[in-house]
């Protein structure tokens, strides 16, 4: 909300600085994300993969082109910085951790994700203030009982589990047969190489940062899945840079094209749907302004 308020001030209906300030953070992530995989043991080249990969996935396409998700955005950037700064034994780390509280809900499973590191003085603290953070969340926001939005705790669990596990690796416009192919192909590559301590990492960050989701299943989306794809990217990089080149060349040759396509035709939609609905917002204030006084 804030970030709305202080560009509208600032740029009025102007899209380019919105756009321009959600590259600039995405860019960041991608950096922090570089240099998480370099801290956590990662080779350069596996580092290099793991940003190429995340920012390669279509999950991205939807918060990138369309400003109102900036929070997913800027939530990556939270979780990534908090991350760097936990396995750097940084006491700066509380900065990231209280500014993602103010970002998305999400937050609550901030401590989780940097217990996969280790157990450090203030660990205790921090899973103190994202109980309280949910207690807080619940008591204002109550839970909606029924509506897209609904919670259940119930049998659907896994079945969303593997919806969204599906998604962070196939487009979910992409052809059905050959995702599930390339799906059972990351599952078995990472299971080859589960011993690799960067892979277990992955998935279990997929596996914490998804699991606030699970309990939604009425309103399962691609792009809630920006932050939890970073484990992905982890995991499969470290996988197909350990993998035979044939292997990984087949896996990439199956899964690049169809992400960036999928990639190319939301943004190229998003963009002819802002053209229209910028002409008729301006068309509309233009219009006002030409009413004569009062009228």
């Amino acid at each position: 909300m804030r970030f709305f308020l202080v560009f509208r001030w600032l740029f009025d209906l102007w899209g380019a600085p919105y756009h321009a300030l959600v590259l600039l953070t995405q860019s960041v992530n991608l950096a922090l994300l570089y240099a998480l995989v370099r801290r956590l043991g990662g080779e350069r080249t596996v580092a290099g993969a793991a940003a190429a990969m995340w920012c390669s996935n279509s999950v991205q396409a939807w918060p990138l082109a369309w400003v109102s998700a900036y929070n997913q955005v800027l939530i990556s950037t939270c979780f990534l910085g908090a991350s760097l700064l936990w396995a750097r034994g940084s006491r700066g780390v509380w900065a990231p951790v209280l500014a993602a509280f103010g970002v998305l809900e999400l937050a609550v499973v901030l401590p989780a994700l940097l217990l996969l590191q280790r157990w450090r003085r203030g660990m205790a603290a921090m899973f103190g203030v994202a109980a309280a953070y949910a207690a807080a969340h619940s008591a204002v926001a109550p839970k909606q009982a029924e509506g897209i939005y609904a919670v259940s705790v119930d049998a659907r669990i896994p079945v969303t589990f593997a919806r969204y596990a599906y998604l962070a690796v196939w487009p979910e416009v992409g052809n059905e047969t050959v995702g599930a192919l390339v799906a059972a192909g990351v599952a078995v590559l990472l299971a080859l190489r589960w011993r690799d301590t960067l892979v277990q990492y992955g998935v279990a960050w997929f596996i914490i940062a998804v699991s606030v989701y699970l309990v939604v299943p009425n309103h399962i989306s691609a792009y809630y899945l920006v932050t939890p794809a970073v484990g992905v990217a982890i995991a499969l990089a470290a996988t197909l840079c350990a993998a035979p080149r044939w292997a990984a060349a087949l896996l990439l040759a199956a899964w690049l094209p169809a992400q960036w396509a999928y990639s190319w035709h939301y943004t190229s939609e998003a963009r002819r749907r802002s053209i229209a609905w910028e002409a008729i917002i301006f068309g509309t204030r233009d219009a006002a302004r030409t009413l004569p006084q009062g009228a």
